[in-house]
Parts: structure tokens; C-alpha cells; sequence
């Protein structure tokens, strides 16, 4: 049977100095936790989750204010871990000095983190830009979620890194560069993103040739589907028989 433990300002330390449990398969750290410049979430993943006090969690949710991003190096340390959930918010997001020091960091992966197979990103989008920039330590990852990503369109080309994909969701909030319409550039496809050979879901996919629907083999379910043909033209009826599709926008 799982367990969730909720990690907060007010019971964090005696957890910190308690016995290993290894019934608590999921952890979740939230946002009462105050950020000063003496208390960050850093802190506590140094002395929390570096000492594997949870040696069988499955499920990691982080909802926090934060004044940097070295707590992803610690997760590494959990070999059983499966999900991922980051909803953090940069307390430097309004000092453009400070917040840029943050965005300049590396993190140090040093292990692959083999069992991790899904990371939901919530609102700040550096977790992703740095997990991305370190995509061959998570080999195995299988589900990505975006959701409310300010100022950020994720690329799809990106994607490409994680090999293993099968589902990838942004919300109504986030979009894939592609679905930008601006002028200021040259229209942008995902026709190549049928690479990902084990893709079976995607919140939107925009296409330059109907026909590399043909490309994308285990491909299931499609939210909004961007083609060059109507949705009542032949072609496009029998090119999307076998997809169940959200939207046709075309």
C-alpha cells in the first residue's frame, strides 16, 4: 500500500532527524515552505533527500517557492523514483540580476536516473531547460506535461532527446513553437517528431504533409490536429480514420 508524506515548515526538521521509512512511496514538499536567504528548498534536498531517508519513493511533487534549482541534483538519489512533479516559482522572477544568476546554473546528474518515467513541469519553465540540457540521464522517461509555462513556447525538436516518449500534454496555457502563427518567421512543422517511435499521444501536432500521419506508427490520440486540408476532404478522412482527434484545426 502506498504512502504520501507532505513535507512542510512545520515538520520538516523532524523529518530531516528521523529513522529511514521505507513505507512512503510518495513525497510531496509544499509551498509553506518560507524561502529566506538562510531556509531554501536547496537546503532541504542537501539534508533531506540526500540521506535516502525513503528509499522507496515513487512519486516526487514539489510545489515551492525556490531560490535556485541544486535540489534536481538529489533526486538521483532515488533509484526507485517514477514521477516527477516540478511546480516551483523563482523568487528572484522580478530582479533580473538575481534571476539570471539562476538561469545561468548547471545541475550534476551523476548517475542516470534510470527509473524515472514521467516530469510534469508547472509554471517555471528553467527545471525543463535544465533536465533538457542533461536529457541522457533520463533515459527512460516516457510521459512529459507542460503547464502553465509563462513566456516560454516549447520546442518540439527538443522532444526528439527523449527517445521513449509515448505521451507528450501541454496545457491550453503552454504551446509548442510551432503553433505560432507570427509573421515574424517562416511557418515551423513537427512532421520529424514521427521519430519518436513509440509516441502515442500529443496535445498538438502541426504538419506540413497530411501524409506523415503514415510516419507515426503507434501514434493514438491527437488534441489538436494543424494540417493544409479540411476536415471533410477525403484525404484527410482516411488519413485520420484510425485517430481519435480533439480538435481539427485546419
Amino acid at each position: 500500500m502506498s504512502k504520501e508524506l507532505e513535507v512542510n515548515i512545520d515538520n520538516v526538521f523532524s523529518i530531516i532527524e528521523g529513522d529511514v521509512n521505507e513505507n512512503i512511496t510518495e513525497l510531496k514538499i509544499t509551498d509553506s515552505i518560507s524561502e529566506t536567504e538562510d531556509f531554501s528548498l536547496a537546503d532541504i534536498f542537501f539534508n533531506f533527500v540526500g540521506e535516502v531517508l525513503h528509499p522507496n519513493l515513487k512519486e516526487l511533487r514539489i510545489e515551492a517557492h525556490t531560490m535556485g534549482y541544486e535540489f534536481l541534483d538529489s533526486i538521483e538519489v532515488y533509484d526507485k523514483l517514477e514521477k516527477l512533479s516540478i511546480n516551483t516559482s523563482n523568487i528572484y522572477w522580478n530582479d533580473k540580476k538575481k534571476y539570471n544568476e539562476t538561469k545561468s546554473i548547471t545541475i550534476d546528474i551523476k548517475e542516470k536516473i534510470k527509473s524515472l518515467k514521467e516530469i510534469n513541469f508547472n509554471f517555471d519553465h528553467i527545471p525543463w531547460k535544465l533536465i533538457l540540457s542533461q536529457h541522457e540521464d533520463f533515459p527512460n522517461i516516457e510521459k512529459l506535461t507542460f503547464s502553465e509555462i509563462e513566456d516560454e513556447t516549447i520546442n518540439s525538436w527538443d522532444l526528439k532527446k527523449f527517445p521513449k516518449l509515448k505521451c507528450i500534454l501541454l496545457d491550453q496555457n503552454t504551446e509548442f513553437t510551432e503553433e505560432d502563427s507570427s509573421d515574424l518567421h517562416d511557418p515551423m512543422y513537427m512532421d520529424d517528431l514521427c521519430q519518436l517511435e513509440y509516441l502515442e499521444e500529443i496535445s498538438s501536432l502541426v504538419l506540413n504533409d497530411l501524409n506523415s500521419l503514415k510516419k507515426f506508427k503507434k501514434l493514438k490520440k491527437i488534441g489538436n490536429l494543424i494540417v493544409p486540408y479540411s476536415s471533410d476532404e477525403p484525404e484527410y478522412i482516411e488519413a485520420t480514420k484510425h485517430l481519435v482527434i480533439e480538435n481539427n484545426l485546419n
